[in-house]
């Protein structure tokens, strides 16, 4: 615990190609010491080599969240692996354009449901099942077609289980930080939790289909707040970046005898990404290979995209 692992040793071979970890070099982020651990031949080494929330920081109700420029620990890691071998995917596709994938976020927490309760009223949705409203306030086509600038999510509540029974736990975020605020002079990234919180009434009151609107309550439902927590994420859509088939690894690539990587910046066909399910199989993937389990155990993967019930409904749905 407590360690970041920061290089690879790998084993020498004729042919460059074998992949075989033979340790690993690490941080002790306590106390600044160095140490390297060896990594003998019955011992598997499962590797996450990216995470979405690599360099987020966090900010307060009166501080925004602070930008941190580091590449990332995983990635970083990642990366090295890269230098190395020429098959383990490209880990800058993802990492090295933030302006792609960099969000700012909020997790609110008020003493009372009075903005649950408005937040219901006007997306007419009752929290649960991760009631999420994109907040489209401005038309961007001749059409109407509006932009989307923030999202929330409504959680059933409690969402954590030591919640108070009268609390109100929401999250939300801004897909553009450097966007300006609509009611709120200055760019996302630089809000405060207070200031995220009154965009948000803002951006809601927008939208509020009436009879009254959520802005007459705005003092009420800041003095409801108990606290507002800005996150910066510089890598919270890079899973969504554009890629070639080979920029994410296999799960288990080609020549390693005991390297194997995991989470949605490793190559599975067919998974869906940004969900615990394509996280979970690969270290099932991972586990099953090194400890001899046939992956015909593994449960299958629905193919609807093979599926003619299901072509037909989209087809439908398309022209419906």
């Amino acid at each position: 615990m407590n360690r970041r692992v920061t290089d690879w040793q790998f084993k020498e071979t004729a042919m460059q190609d074998e992949i075989t970890v033979t340790g690993l070099e690490m941080t002790n982020v306590d106390t600044g010491e160095t140490e390297t651990v060896p990594v003998d031949d019955q011992t598997a080494v499962i590797f996450t080599n990216g995470s979405i929330t690599d360099s987020a920081t966090i900010g307060d109700y009166d501080t925004p969240a602070p930008e941190n420029p580091d590449y990332g620990a995983a990635a970083s890691l990642w990366k090295r692996a890269t230098e190395r071998f020429y098959n383990l995917g490209n880990p800058d596709k993802f990492f090295a354009n933030r302006n792609a994938s960099e969000w700012v976020s909020f997790t609110l927490t008020t003493s009372n449901h009075l903005l649950l309760n408005e937040i219901t009223r006007i997306t007419t949705q009752v929290p649960g099942n991760a009631l999420n409203s994109f907040l489209s306030t401005r038309p961007i086509t001749p059409l109407g077609h509006n932009d989307v600038n923030m999202s929330i999510v409504v959680h059933h509540q409690p969402h954590f289980t030591t919640q108070k029974p009268n609390e109100s736990v929401i999250w939300g975020y801004f897909l553009y930080p450097r966007r300006h605020g609509e009611f709120i002079e200055k760019p996302y990234i630089e809000m405060t939790g207070k200031e995220m919180a009154e965009e948000l009434i803002g951006q809601l009151s927008k939208v509020d289909p009436g009879p009254g609107n959520i802005m007459d309550k705005k003092s009420a439902i800041l003095d409801s707040i108990i606290n507002n927590i800005p996150v910066y994420m510089p890598y919270a859509s890079a899973l969504f970046n554009n890629r070639a088939k080979t920029d994410r690894p296999e799960v288990i690539p080609a020549h390693s005898t005991n390297l194997a990587f995991t989470g949605e910046f490793a190559e599975q066909p067919y998974q869906m990404i940004f969900t615990e399910q394509s996280a979970v199989r690969s270290g099932e993937i991972a586990a099953y290979h090194f400890t001899g389990i046939p992956m015909d155990w593994l449960v299958d993967t629905p193919r609807y995209d093979k599926d003619l019930k299901t072509l037909a409904k989209a087809t439908k749905k398309m022209f419906s």
